[in-house]
């Protein structure tokens, strides 16, 4: 393929995927047509995602994913347009592309958590979509690993992510579904650490009443508690980190 630098995206995307792999000498190809003046147009990230959905799921080279979240990370983020931020038309377009072959793989939520994380803003529904990948994902293994708390962690608390309302309750709510789905199961150490500081900046850091736990969140927090028919190791190091550092509780939480 010494002339891939002459051939169209279409040709090349072809010529890369017509053994159903990304190897490790087209992923060089690929550095050195799309990073030579180092912008990645619109075009250029068709052409990555139509690879990916054509190699999704098959044992590629490690360095094809770093590539194509890298590549596209740059393409979103580096634009005139919107210069570090995800405006809504590229949240449309990129949620376009991740749902059109109907499925969310690994280095498509790899993506969206990069951008999640570094991006100054990002459209709500671009991250409420990410936490739905990240929670099915999570179902999928049951339990939690080191690398999904890693990727959890972008999430709640990337730039993109945050706002002045800090964990709020979507970021909350998600929380409890992961940590209902994976109760009782081999989950990474650093789960439960991650669980109790989010949720707990959630209860007692409210921009209206900081500190206190008023009626309505206390009947979240039993509701939630509750969903899955017990209280778990997690939950209890929660509801005892919050009566330890709330100012005031109102009652029916003890």
């Amino acid at each position: 393929m010494n002339n891939h630098m002459e051939f169209s995206l279409f040709a090349l995307a072809e010529k890369i995927t017509q053994d159903g792999i990304v190897d490790g000498f087209e992923v060089q190809i690929l550095k050195e047509r799309f990073f030579k003046n180092g912008v990645i147009n619109r075009d250029e990230a068709d052409f990555f995602f139509k690879v990916n959905d054509t190699v999704t799921g098959i044992k590629n080279d490690a360095f094809w994913g770093s590539l194509f979240v890298d590549a596209l990370t740059d393409h979103f983020l580096n634009d005139t347009k919107s210069p570090g931020s995800i405006d809504k038309s590229e949240g449309q377009y990129l949620l376009r592309k991740i749902c059109k072959d109907g499925k969310v793989d690994d280095l498509e939520l790899r993506l969206l958590v990069s951008i999640i994380s570094i991006a100054k803003t990002c459209p709500m529904d671009l991250i409420d979509f990410a936490m739905e990948a990240m929670k099915a994902r999570i179902i999928r293994d049951g339990f939690i690993d080191d690398y999904e708390v890693e990727m959890v962690q972008k999430l709640i608390y990337g730039n993109g992510a945050n706002d002045d309302r800090g964990v709020d309750r979507a970021k909350a709510n998600f929380l409890f579904d992961l940590n209902d789905q994976a109760a009782g199961m081999p989950n990474s150490p650093t789960w439960k650490g991650l669980f109790v500081e989010a949720v707990g900046k959630h209860v007692l850091e409210d921009g209206i009443s900081p500190g206190v736990v008023n009626e309505g969140t206390v009947d979240w927090l039993i509701e939630r508690v509750s969903a899955d028919g017990e209280i778990d190791e997690n939950e209890k190091v929660l509801l005892e980190f919050i009566k330890n550092n709330a100012r005031e509780i109102e009652s029916g939480l003890e």
